[in-house]
């Protein structure tokens, strides 16, 4: 009953709750008892009645005044307070978060990967195949960041790096538009050592990975990112499912992750 009366937030509705309790308690004790002794006797009925009375006003000042501290969460802080931090931001990686370009890697003529790390050194959360990563990026002459997002391309286990697979965006021919500006600047001006701000994984056009039935993936150019991270997450965590993988590219210099997919097809004979 404490337990359940400690849960209830609001005081007064608390002490309400205690002083009904017990005055039910109190008014079915008494009527047993008169009706046991089978007692006619005013001074027993008004004896139940002031008991009952005096009970409600006790479990209302009681029920006032309990806080069920037991089971009160714990708090960081009653760690120490390097501990603490580190829990806090452990636990609490919801909005911007800075990660450090540990690798750069030339896929193709027009796609390059960037293995990221969090510059805290702290541990990243998995992410599910097919998901986005949202970064930030400040970028000269723009007035405010450039907020872009890129589909993961690889699957690690454990996941200690995030890999981004980006393709320069060119002007178009024929068409007075812009280039890319965010995937210029991520080819022409990130490399080992720069710092880019990211939120969490996100997205819904997912693999359900523990499944039996065939995955067929079919993709074109830049569209193999998020193909690689669903083929690598069945090849390691499912591997008696299927696994069908199209994918085409304008040539040969063209086609990114020619190494890998071929090690995922040795996986997958199939």
């Amino acid at each position: 009953m404490f337990e359940s009366l400690g849960s209830i937030q609001n005081p007064f509705a608390r002490s309400l709750t205690a002083a009904f309790t017990t005055l039910s308690v109190i008014t079915l004790t008494s009527a047993i008892a008169i009706g046991v002794t089978k007692s006619k006797d005013e001074s027993a009925y008004k004896a139940a009645l002031y008991s009952s009375l005096i009970g409600a006003g006790c479990g209302a000042v009681f029920g006032l005044a309990y806080t069920n501290r037991g089971n009160q969460p714990k708090t960081a802080q009653a760690l120490p307070d390097e501990q603490a931090n580190q829990l806090v931001e452990n636990t609490t990686w919801r909005d911007w978060r800075n990660f450090v370009v540990v690798r750069k890697v030339k896929e193709s003529e027009e796609i390059t990967s960037f293995y990221l790390k969090p510059e805290d050194k702290g541990e990243i959360p998995n992410f599910q195949p097919g998901q986005f990563l949202t970064i930030k990026l400040e970028i000269p002459g723009q007035t405010r960041p450039v907020i872009r997002t890129y589909s993961l391309s690889d699957y690690p286990e454990p996941c200690d790096y995030y890999r981004l697979s980006i393709k320069r965006e060119p002007m178009p021919p024929g068409l007075d538009v812009m280039p890319g500006i965010a995937s210029n600047f991520m080819h022409d001006h990130v490399h080992e050592g720069s710092v880019i701000p990211a939120k969490p994984s996100s997205g819904k056009f997912i693999l359900e990975v523990q499944t039996s039935i065939p995955a067929v993936l079919i993709s074109n150019g830049v569209g193999i990112t998020p193909m690689m991270s669903m083929a690598k997450a069945v090849t390691r965590l499912n591997p008696q499912r299927p696994l069908w993988f199209l994918h085409g590219a304008r040539d040969g210099s063209f086609h990114a992750f020619r190494d890998e997919v071929r090690a995922i097809a040795e996986q997958n004979p199939i």
